[in-house]
């Protein structure tokens, strides 16, 4: 169950600042480099969300 947690909010998490990186790229607004900064954080908290999730599954 944990596992599923896990994976679901990494998941949210990555395409979230994936999706807000591809909409600020395709619509040309400028970012301050903050928000490059935050989004490459959530990137990366979704992919340790996603790992824990991935080892809790396989953990016995």
């Amino acid at each position: 169950m944990m596992s599923t947690f896990f994976l679901a909010v990494g998941f949210i998490l990555m395409i979230s600042a994936c999706a807000r990186r591809a909409y600020l790229d395709i619509t040309g607004r400028w970012v301050p480099i903050e928000g490059y900064v935050f989004g490459a954080v959530v990137s990366f908290i979704g992919a340790l969300l996603i790992l824990i999730g991935i080892l809790l599954t396989a953990a016995p």
